[in-house]
Parts: C-alpha cells; structure tokens; sequence
C-alpha cells in the first residue's frame, strides 16, 4: 500500500469516527449539559485507560517515560488545571457577575437602553448595538467569561422587562451569538492570553523559513471577520433562524419606565465600575511603559487575575447600613457554577496532554494532510481548515484544538507563501474558529456554562446543535471571506 493510499484511507477513518460522534451527541440531546459531559468524559477514560497502559509500556521499553513520578511533579500537574490564572478568573468572573445581578444593575441599565428613543421600537438597531458592545467588550477583556456572564445576565434582564418566555429562540440566538462574538473577538490583542498559543507556534515556523507573521495583519484580519458576523447576525440570522422579534417591535416606552428607576443607585454604580474596571483591567494597563515601575508592579505582580481577586473581596467588604454589598460566604455556592469550574480544570490539563508533543498527534496528522493539502486549491485549504477549526471545537478542547491546527498548518506556510499569500491572516481564523464552542455539551467549558442556562432547558440542546451549527457556518462564511481577501491584499 503506496503513501496516499494510506493517508487517504486513514483521513476516511478521521471522518467516519467524527461523523458517527455527532449521532451520539444527536442521541444524547436529552440530557443536561454537565450529565452528557460526565457521561463523555467517563466512557473516553474507559477508551484510554488501556490506551495509556500500552504506551506506557512502551515508553518504558524504550527508556522515554515522561510520566509525573514525585509528589512535586504530580503537584505541578493538578496546579497547572486547578491552580491556573485562567480558572482563577473563571471563578472571580462567576463572582462579580453574581454581585451585579443580585444588585439589580442589569435590569436598570436594560430599561435605560430600550427606553432610548434611537433604540425603541428598532429590533434590528437594538441587535446591531448589542453584538457591537459584546464583540468590544470580548476584545477589551480579553476573557471570554467574564463577556458571556455579563452578556447572559443582561439578556435575562431584556427578556424579563421585554416579556420574552426566556425559552424563546431569540433568546437562545442571543446567548449563543453573545458566545461566538465574545469569543472571536477576545482573540484580537495578539500578544494576551489565547492568541499567543497560536502565534507562538507561527512565529516558530517563520524564523525557520524567514517569513514574518505580521501582527497588523492578523489583527485587521480578527476585526475585519468580526464585522462581517456583526452584520450577518444583525441582517440575516433573523430570516435564516425565523426569530421573532416582535416583542421588541412592539415595546413602549411608558411600559418600561413606569414603576421603575433607570437610574443606578450608588451601589449599583459602585459595583458595576469594579465589575467592569477588573474585566478591562489589561486595557488600562495599556498606556503605561512597559519599562516603568507602575507597569511592572500593576502587570507582573498584581496582575488581572489578583485584582479580580481583591475586586471580590472589596464588595463582601464595603457595603452599606451593615450590610455588604455582596455577601460572598452567602451566594458562593449558588452564583458559581462549580460543575464548569471544574470541567474547565480538567480539560486544561487534558489539552495539554493532547496537543503536546510527547503524544504524537500534531505529527500525526501533520504526516496524513501535508500530501493532500499540498495538492489542493488555496481556496479549498483555507475553507476546510476553518471548518475544522470550528466544527471540532465543538466535540473537543478549544485550547487542544487551536494547538493542534496551529501545528498542522504552520509547517505549510512556504506552500501559501509560495502561492502570494499572505500567511499573517491564517492564525485569526483558526483562533476565531477554536473559541466559537456552542453546538454541544461536548465542547469546550463555554458550551457547558451556555448550555447550563436556563434558556436552554428542556430542547435546548437540540436547538443548539440545529440552530447552532447555521450560526457556526455562518462564522465560517466571515472567517474565509476575510481570510481569502486579506491574504492576497496585504
């Protein structure tokens, strides 16, 4: 059997394996989003158990075990999950969203925007204003969680004063959508968080073959894609998903305002300002010298994670008439969610174990592809990768699958170069596509969260992987028109 006869059949494999994955997922809609993930993860432990004992053999045998043997390399495993900035900011964003809710801050901010005269009885302004705030508050914050929690809890507060069943599948739209753009957006500061993964890997590949990974360039292209699914959410996935806005249509000005304030109160004020200066903590950093001492003391000793940390803190501590402002050791249990917590513990330290080098599958597949996507048109290249990169975050990892593609493609980068095109572009789809976790509870842990709403109750797993996958095509539209056009323009 000659080396393309190989690769090919093996691709097929590839493809019969995922595609009779998303019967499981369909068979299994049923079920809660943290039960299915449960029962995902327990049956791929009984898959890899015997998996695992044979490599282990074998890395024996040839004298290359890299298994944690002391209690500090085990310590260092289980820190690496648990003990990550990453799941730290997690919990302190479950914390401080929790703290605005509760306020009631939400709701007021609400019935202060719907009873603005540009935004009454305009649904499709109302929506392009939403997905433009989302899409900055995602690329300000530059952490996915923090946007979705704010962005879930305000679109509980317009479906109760708009009078939306919060079942509604413009209500789901919304939560979905408000993930996908927090997520492609909060990939555009290339040198914070997610994006690094990424580029680190291009910028790795390019001193080899002294091409340039151009930072301009991948940011117009990250923005540039996020325009686009601004305007597609805004103008098309009303028709293409049949939602009803009518509600919104219909909203008087006098029903919003009538018996209610739209003006916060001091408390309201006091923890929406600490909410949103630790979500843009790295934004206010921006200006300082990155030679100065406030830089080094704001940035590399405290640090985002610390001050959400002492932001927290701050509001179980100042508060009023004897009261705090947010009673931390009341609503801890209730306000997180402790099943995504950890979820998102262990499918770090999964992704790790994935996309390392020690298990072989970026080589793998790097082996399986190059023949065949050398062969292809540029066009259908870039087109099945941004497929891949979103289709398979949803039934995997969005940190193991952003290392992984990164992996495959970086190494073809004299094939696209050869070819005028500009490879700069090629991270921010495959960066955009990885954070774009909705269809299934089998994604990444904002699937989960997303899943674990209440708006999703009931057939809302059904939905998501219906509705969801036309969102996520639609993403993949945005992402290969962008990356077609700016990869020959720049």
């Amino acid at each position: 059997m000659n080396t393309q006869t190989k690769n090919s059949l093996l691709l097929l494999l590839c493809s019969f394996i995922w595609g009779t994955a998303f019967v499981a997922q369909s068979a299994g809609s049923g079920m809660g989003a943290y039960s299915f993930l449960a029962g995902r993860s327990w049956l791929a432990v009984l898959v890899l158990i015997p998996t695992v004992l044979v490599f282990d053999a074998i890395r024996r045998k040839n004298g290359t075990d890299a298994k944690p043997k002391t209690a500090a390399e085990k310590k260092k495993l289980l820190a690496a999950g648990f003990g990550s900035t990453g799941l730290l900011q997690f919990l302190y964003a479950f914390l401080l969203t929790g703290a605005f809710t509760r306020s009631g801050a939400g709701e007021v901010i609400v019935r202060w925007a719907l009873s603005r005269k540009a935004l009454n009885g305009r649904p499709m302004l109302f929506m392009l204003v939403w997905w433009t705030a989302m899409t900055i508050l995602g690329a300000l914050t530059t952490n996915v969680v923090a946007c979705m929690m704010l962005g879930f809890s305000l679109i509980a507060s317009i479906a109760k004063v708009v009078g939306y069943d919060i079942k509604d599948s413009w209500c789901r739209f919304m939560i979905a959508g408000t993930v996908l753009v927090g997520g492609t957006a909060g990939v555009l500061i290339p040198f914070q968080g997610v994006p690094t993964m990424s580029l680190t890997v291009f910028d790795k590949y390019a001193e080899q073959t002294g091409l340039l990974v151009d930072r301009g360039a991948y940011v117009t292209a990250v923005v540039m894609s996020s325009v686009l699914l601004i305007l597609c959410f805004t103008f098309l996935a009303r028709k293409v998903l049949r939602l009803d806005v009518t509600p919104l249509k219909r909203l008087n000005v006098a029903d919003i305002v009538e018996g209610h304030t739209v003006k916060l109160s001091r408390k309201q004020v006091i923890i929406t300002v600490i909410m949103l200066v630790s979500y843009l903590y790295p934004v206010f950093l921006m200006p300082l010298d990155k030679a100065s001492a406030a830089y080094t003391l704001l940035n590399d000793r405290i640090g985002q994670t610390m001050f959400m940390g002492l932001a927290v803190a701050a509001l179980a501590l100042i508060g009023e008439k004897g009261e705090p402002y947010y009673d931390l050791e009341k609503n801890i249990g209730s306000d997180v969610m402790w099943g995504a917590i950890a979820a998102y513990a262990l499918v770090t330290v999964a992704a790790g174990a994935v996309a390392s080098d020690a298990a072989g599958i970026k080589d793998w597949l790097l082996l399986i592809l190059t023949d065949a996507v050398s062969s292809m048109p540029l066009a259908l290249v870039i087109l099945f990768f941004a497929l891949v990169s979103t289709f398979l975050t949803q039934v995997f990892s969005n940190m193991a699958t952003i290392i992984i593609v990164s992996s495959i493609i970086a190494p073809m980068m004299t094939i696209f170069a050869a070819k005028g095109f500009n490879v700069s572009v090629i991270p921010a789809f495959i960066l955009q596509g990885g954070m774009s976790a909705i269809a299934t509870a089998g994604g990444s842990g904002f699937a989960a969260m997303m899943l674990a709403q209440p708006s999703f109750k009931g057939d809302g797993a059904a939905w998501a992987l219906k509705k969801g996958s036309i969102m996520l095509l639609m993403l993949v539209a945005c992402t290969f028109v962008t990356t077609m056009v700016l990869g020959y323009i720049f």
